[in-house]
Order: C-alpha cells, then sequence, then structure tokens
C-alpha cells in the first residue's frame, strides 16, 4: 500500500481548514484547486481552540465539520483517514503541516 503523499495530504488540510481561518490556503493552478506558498507552515492550534470553545458554547459541531470534510475528501483521493477528535479540540496541531503529517502518517490505502 503507497502512503498518502504529502501534497494531497496538505490539500486535503487546507480545503479542510479553509472556511475558518483569516486567509486562504488555496489557489487554483490549471485548472486544479492547490495549496498557496507556506500554507504548511500557517498556524491553527489557536484556531482549533477557539472553534472547540465555540462548539462547546453554542454547539456548532465545526471540529465534527473539519473531521468529516477530511474524512470525504481522504476517501476521495482513495484514503480512509484516522483522526482523533481529541487531538483537534485539544489544538495539538500546530501548523497545517502538522495536521497533515498526522493525516498521512494514518492514512490508509483503499
Amino acid at each position: 500500500m503507497a502512503m498518502m503523499k504529502k501534497v494531497v495530504a496538505t490539500t486535503i488540510v487546507c480545503k479542510a481548514m479553509n472556511p475558518f481561518l483569516t486567509r486562504d490556503l488555496l489557489r487554483k493552478q490549471d485548472g486544479k484547486v492547490v495549496p498557496i506558498e507556506g500554507a504548511d507552515k500557517v498556524r491553527i492550534s489557536d484556531v482549533l481552540l477557539e472553534l472547540h470553545d465555540q462548539d462547546r458554547k453554542f454547539g456548532l459541531h465545526v471540529i465534527d465539520n473539519i473531521m468529516e470534510t477530511t474524512y470525504a475528501l481522504s476517501e476521495k483521493a482513495g484514503y480512509v483517514a484516522a483522526l482523533s477528535r481529541q487531538e483537534l479540540r485539544e489544538g495539538e496541531y500546530a501548523t497545517i503541516k502538522e495536521f497533515a503529517r498526522f493525516l498521512r502518517g494514518g492514512a490508509l490505502q483503499l
């Protein structure tokens, strides 16, 4: 089985996180959606903590949305993702790169 490519994992994470950040992580290139230069360095831990706080206060289920989007995009790319809600809730991933690295390490090819 092949490991998920770094660019695939980074693109999936950027697509899942983009709606919740104040800057775009994505751009169009040759008709495809790809991460912007430096997207992997964007810090997300504080955003994840804030989203979890919003989920608790208002029942928004944003962390669940991020996970569901990541699962769906991983499946579309030919993988099954293994993620931890707890790690997302606790802001364990400091950057897009760390989230993508975790996704790559736990994804199984279909």
